[in-house]
């Protein structure tokens, strides 16, 4: 099976996994997003992780050029003062060789009809989180401060309820407690399987 290479917009996934706010106080964002991303990686075996790159706007004002991190193996991107991670995206999708394995996570059409238009797949970020988490944990992946690492090994069930307890103050928790009760009830979707057996995990 061809390698798939997943470009990933950060924040768009970051939304539609309940872990954002409309609002941010001071160090909130930065927090949001550690959490984002431990929640992630702990969702992907280490090949999807060396080949998923992670997309975000600009960290701040004034930064003049795309910056890179990697955490368990994962590219993080953070996108220049002057353009947003859509635009970035589009460009690794024009310059990337081999556009056949790419795979977009995100709800913008824009990205969809990029990706498409060089006969790559292209993934709501509502579909992908409810395929991840239909999946068993894989790893820890805790990130405490980029780009640092965090151990290997399986979370346990307590672990992820306390990730739940956590996320309770923000937008769309419900839509990750209902999730958290599918999976350990068995429930998934016909689509799930689908990608599941596509993609032979």
């Amino acid at each position: 099976m061809a390698k798939t290479y997943r470009l990933i917009d950060g924040y768009n996934l970051m939304h539609a996994a309940g872990m954002a706010r409309s609002r941010y106080g001071p160090g909130e964002l930065e927090k949001s997003r550690l959490r984002f991303i431990n929640w992630l990686t702990a969702h992907l075996t280490p090949p999807e992780l060396q080949s998923a790159t992670l997309v975000f706007d600009a960290q701040s004002a004034g930064h003049k050029n795309d910056s890179e991190e990697h955490h368990q193996g994962m590219t993080i991107l953070f996108a220049a003062s002057n353009k947003d991670a859509d635009t970035l995206i589009e460009e690794l999708i024009l310059s990337h060789s081999a556009p056949r394995q790419i795979e977009v996570i995100s709800s913008d059409h824009r990205l969809h009809k990029a990706v498409r238009k060089r006969k790559g797949n292209a993934i709501d970020s509502e579909d992908f989180v409810t395929w991840l988490e239909g999946r068993e944990v894989i790893r820890e992946g805790v990130m405490r401060h980029p780009p640092a690492g965090g151990p290997s090994g399986a979370v346990p069930e307590e672990e992820v309820e306390m990730w739940l307890e956590e996320f309770g103050d923000i937008p769309e928790a419900d839509k990750l407690k209902k999730r958290h009760e599918e999976k350990k009830t068995g429930g998934q979707p016909d689509w799930i399987r689908k990608i599941e057996d596509e993609f032979g995990i």
